[in-house]
Formats: structure tokens, C-alpha cells, sequence
């Protein structure tokens, strides 16, 4: 489990990191190097401050047991960790698990915090689609790497642009079909 105090310090301890280089190290750099080493580090404070938000939020234990979906009681089990992929970097949720048999477990916490099906962000997945979108996969994955400062597996974008995919045809199946116009004088 995360210690809330712990992770209050190392993010206080990052800011701090990154005011003292602007006011030392960074004096004696070209602009745009200060920017970037600043850039990069913000991306690391707002890992550190996920972590912080993470710590507060705690594993979403409840109690021993809660009430399912259908209304079984479910059984506290353990805490079960999950990768997460955010803009700033990977870093892993514990969460408090809930079963019993015969019965789906739940984690609250996921629910709490919307997690999404995959273990990508929804701001990170949103990003991976505004890159491959214009360009190839490979060429999506240098950009991104070269922004984040992290690589992500190919198959993360193959499967977030699938993904899309299929959401852009349900959108579409949904909709309505535009009125039929018939204007005068014209030929349809």
C-alpha cells in the first residue's frame, strides 16, 4: 500500500528539484534545453502527484464483505495490483478484491476511479489516437516516445485504434439517416 506521507514528500521533493534547476543549473543552459529538462520533469511530478492522489484514495476496502451487483455478499479476498498507463508514466494501483463463489468479484476501487478496460488512460489512449491517426504506427510510437519519454508496446496502439474503430462504426450504426431533401428544380 502506498504511505500517503511518503508520496507527499517525494512529490514536494520533485518540485523543489525542479525550482532549484531553474535557478542554478538550468542559468547556464539554452532555452530550449531548460525547456525540455522542465517538460520532463513536470511529466515526473505528475507521476509523482498520481501517486500522491493514488495513496489518498487508498485500495477501496470497504470491510470484510459488500453487497454484489445482484445482491450476494461478496467476501474481502486481498489486494490485487494493476498496471496503469498514464501520461506520465506506468505505475501499478492496488485494489481491494471482493469474491465469493460462484459470484463475479468486484473491485470497488475500479469503479471509483472509472479505471478503463484497458490499462492505458483514457487522456494516454485519447493521445495514441490523435498520432496514428496522420501517421503510421511506428512512426506514432517514436513521437509519442520522444513527447512521453516512455515506449509503448506497438500492440497498444494496434488495439487502441481496433478499439476506435469499432467505436466509430457503433457510433455511426446508431444514427439516424439524414432526411431526404427534395429541393425544386433539382434532379434527385
Amino acid at each position: 500500500m502506498l504511505n500517503l506521507d511518503q508520496s507527499i514528500a517525494e512529490a514536494e521533493k520533485s518540485f523543489q528539484d525542479i525550482l532549484a534547476y531553474v535557478q542554478a543549473d538550468a542559468q547556464q543552459q539554452a532555452l530550449h534545453e531548460v525547456e525540455r529538462n522542465i517538460f520532463s520533469s513536470l511529466l515526473r511530478l505528475g507521476l509523482n502527484l498520481l501517486v500522491v492522489f493514488l495513496a489518498k484514495k487508498g485500495t477501496g476496502k470497504i470491510g470484510k464483505e459488500i453487497t454484489g451487483k445482484d445482491g450476494a455478499k461478496l467476501n474481502y479476498q486481498r489486494d490485487r495490483k494493476v498496471s496503469y498507463f498514464s501520461i506520465f508514466g506506468k505505475l501499478d494501483i492496488s485494489r481491494a478484491y471482493y469474491y465469493s463463489f460462484g459470484q463475479e468479484g468486484l473491485f470497488p476501487l475500479d469503479q471509483a476511479l472509472k479505471l478503463p478496460g484497458r490499462i492505458y488512460s483514457y487522456l494516454l489512449q485519447d493521445w495514441m489516437g490523435q498520432f496514428f491517426v496522420r501517421d503510421t504506427f511506428d512512426s506514432a510510437l517514436e513521437s509519442l516516445e520522444k513527447f512521453l519519454g516512455f515506449r509503448l508496446p506497438k500492440r497498444s496502439l494496434e488495439e487502441v485504434a481496433q478499439d476506435a474503430s469499432q467505436d466509430g462504426d457503433r457510433f455511426y450504426q446508431s444514427q439516424e439517416p439524414p432526411p431526404v431533401s427534395r429541393q425544386k428544380g433539382s434532379c434527385w
